[in-house]
Parts: C-alpha cells; structure tokens; sequence
C-alpha cells in the first residue's frame, strides 16, 4: 500500500476518535468542567471561570448546550480572546501535548 494512502487511513480513523472524543466531551461537560475546574459557576446555559486553567473569575466561558456546546472563549486572554473546543481545553487544562492525548483523556475518564 502506497504511503499517501497509509496516510489517509490514518487521518479518517484519528478524526474518527476525535469526533468520538468531542461526543462524549459534550455529553459530559457538566462532569468535566467540576473536575477540572472547580472553582467555575455555572448559570444557565454557561459555565464561567477565570481561565482555561480553572483560575477563579469570570472572563473565560464555556457553553453547555445548543450549537455552541463545548465551545469556549477566553475574553481575558487579549489581544487573541483564545477560543477552543473542550479537546483544546482538556489538552490545555491538563498540560497535555496534543488533541489525541486529550481525546485518549477524555475518552478513558468519560467514555
């Protein structure tokens, strides 16, 4: 089998896990986001905290539910206002190196 194809297999089945990984990411956000950041409120339809890393405050949000869910910003991270899905947040929150270690993160606490 040639490599370019090796390859494309390779990256079906990787987006394939991460898909996974955002699904059950989403399904379990409540749970994830109290243990990894518990210092977050929640109100209605948004968790706020003060960053990625679970800080107290307010200017970091993730959303809980509808299109957006899994979606966060960081308005207190300026110039950029850091945005991510909850594969960033994991990755970030936890030190890990890349998306596929979150997805293996979330995967083997929440799946």
């Amino acid at each position: 089998m040639p490599r370019s194809e090796k390859l494309e297999i390779l990256e079906r089945e990787l987006r394939g896990i991460y898909d996974l990984a955002r699904k059950v990411a989403v399904s379990n956000l409540d749970s994830i986001v109290r243990n990894l950041a518990p210092n977050a409120k929640c109100t209605g339809n948004v968790w706020s905290i003060g960053d990625v890393h679970g800080s107290k405050g307010g200017s970091m949000w993730i959303y809980r539910t509808g299109t957006k869910a899994g979606g966060w910003c960081d308005a207190g991270n300026t110039p950029t206002r850091a945005t991510g899905d909850m594969l960033h947040f994991v990755m970030i929150n936890r030190g890990l190196k890349n998306v596929h270690e979150a997805a293996e993160y979330i995967l083997d606490n929440w799946g």
